[in-house]
């Protein structure tokens, strides 16, 4: 699949049009896809955003954050569910309480996030600080016992840019 040709805005009588390219599979580049759902009408957006699944690798995650700034969690959940950052176990209240990547057995990079999110309802806490990154045997709630001891200064440096570059797109502009 070749990209798509550069996204122009439509205009007003061109975005049905757009939204129908989108929903029967001829806009086939993710980032344009991203930006036509950053930038379409609501009445359009948010029907195709419900039924969009794309696959999301780690050199397209960013051009999620445009769709994440204006439809939250929602967004939020999809880029990340589709990279190897996993959502934390449900606990008191289903609540989500971390975000964790696996890298080998015994070695996860934790994120706590505060309040959490919570099951099932991702857009109650649109908000999430980062109260905590670490890495650690096993993902969870910050324990010191889980902790590994200069975890960052023993991966590969290419690894830990990957991981600044998902930790930056966290954020919203």
């Amino acid at each position: 699949m070749g990209r798509d040709p550069a996204l122009r805005i439509p205009a007003d009588d061109e975005r049905e049009e757009a939204a129908e390219r989108f929903r029967d599979g001829r806009m086939h580049y993710v980032p344009t896809q991203a930006a036509f759902l950053a930038q379409a009408p609501e009445h359009l957006a948010r029907p195709l955003l419900a039924d969009w699944h794309p696959d999301v690798t780690w050199d397209f995650a960013h051009s999620l954050r445009p769709l994440v700034a204006r439809f939250g969690a929602e967004v939020w959940d999809l880029s990340f569910s589709r990279t190897s950052w996993r959502r934390g176990a449900s606990q008191d209240n289903g609540i989500e309480h971390w975000i964790s990547w696996t890298l080998a057995p015994g070695m996860t990079v934790v994120v706590n996030l505060d309040p959490g999110i919570v099951v099932g309802y991702v857009d109650l806490n649109p908000v999430q600080t980062i109260e905590r990154v670490w890495v650690g045997r096993a993902p969870g709630d910050h324990v010191p016992s889980l902790v590994i001891e200069g975890g960052f200064a023993d991966m590969d440096p290419v690894l830990v840019s990957e991981l600044l570059t998902d930790l930056t797109n966290l954020t919203v502009p």
